[in-house]
């Protein structure tokens, strides 16, 4: 079997997973979802989501105006993050296609198929102990309405979770198939015209993906800042302390529940966000040996001259919904953003 196709296999096998919950097509291939399953998902989505929210509306109440106001944003994003998902699946299944035939038609010697699968699968594991242990505590030191809300929660979590599992493993495919182009330059004999079509596919395949994860990826952002705004805030204004209840043996298990699913989300987004940056970085290298070799003069230069060419106008760039950009420095600046936000709201008062 070719490289190219391996190592997508731990894709289908991701895309197999997620079909059961509608959140991705049955394979990159065949895109049609079913009519019937998809409708049941999201009814039932709809229909639980309702009535957790009672239950939701008294944690709420805890919370000062500020911070209610910012917790329903979170919502919101979360929401559109998932009926975007829900959307997306069913009726834009061509950029599906043109992201799986964008990454087969570029070939990568090396095979990271095992990460991938360690990836994901440990992912998995993660999230499933991860949802028992919060069934186990909701369930055996409050009551039933509160295991009831924590598992929806869960599915809510798990939907963003998997999204971001997806996209660093794509990302990463992708980082292969640019560092194949620069081993392939390097090589004795450098077959500049097929590295400079990988590059001009590479490109369509980023800008397909963008359309694809870019609005996912800005919710995701998005709802994950608030979710730390909030936290911070109520740690502040409560002596150290997560929540403005009194200390128990059972609060501190809520506490790390908490904690867990926040440091989990964020390590995702990171990885995402310097997956990205990797890619770049990557383009960066082709490009300056690119500029480097066309400058010698041996009967491969002209060939490196329109190479530099098509280099030029296929600049790989990561996009959250066309909002702001993914690299290195984006991690700085969220957290410049939440930096500020956090001073503004330490100087309102706790009703």
């Amino acid at each position: 079997m070719p490289v190219r196709k391996m190592d997508l296999q731990v894709v289908d096998l991701i895309f197999k997973v997620g079909k059961i919950f509608t959140i991705t097509p049955s394979s990159l291939l065949q895109t049609s979802p079913n009519k019937i399953h998809s409708c049941f998902i999201v009814v039932t989505y709809i229909v639980v989501t309702s009535l957790t929210y009672k239950i939701s509306h008294v944690t709420y109440k805890q919370l000062t105006s500020v911070q209610y106001i910012l917790a329903i944003f979170s919502l919101v994003a979360v929401y559109t993050h998932d009926f975007y998902v829900f959307i997306f699946v069913r009726c834009w299944r061509n950029f599906w296609l043109d992201l799986s035939r964008g990454l087969r038609k570029v070939n990568n010697r090396k095979n990271r198929r095992k990460v991938h699968y360690f990836w994901f699968i440990m992912s998995q594991l993660f999230l499933l102990v991860e949802c028992v242990f919060g069934l186990v505590y909701y369930t055996y030191f409050t009551n039933y309405q509160l295991a009831f809300l924590m598992f929806v929660n869960f599915f809510r979590r798990y939907f963003q979770m998997f999204f971001l599992i997806l996209r660093c493993i794509l990302l990463d495919i992708i980082l292969g198939k640019y560092r194949q182009q620069l081993w392939t330059l390097e090589s004795k004999v450098p077959q500049t015209r097929k590295v400079g079509r990988d590059l001009y596919v590479l490109k369509k395949t980023i800008d397909v993906f963008n359309d694809i994860f870019g609005w996912p990826c800005f919710t995701n952002i998005f709802s994950a800042s608030i979710t730390v705004l909030i936290t911070l805030d109520v740690f502040i204004k409560s002596n150290g302390h997560f929540t403005y209840d009194t200390r128990t043996m059972t609060e501190v298990l809520n506490q790390m529940l908490h904690m867990i699913g926040i440091c989990s989300y964020w390590i995702c987004i990171t990885i995402n966000i310097l997956l990205c940056d990797a890619v770049l970085k990557e383009f960066d290298k082709i490009e300056e040996l690119v500029s480097e070799l066309k400058l010698r003069k041996n009967r491969f230069g002209h060939k490196f001259i329109l190479l530099n060419r098509i280099i030029l106008h296929n600049r790989p760039e990561f996009k959250a919904a066309d909002f702001f950009s993914l690299h290195k420095s984006t991690l700085f600046g969220i957290t410049y953003s939440i930096t500020n936000f956090l001073l503004i709201m330490i100087q309102f008062k706790p009703s």
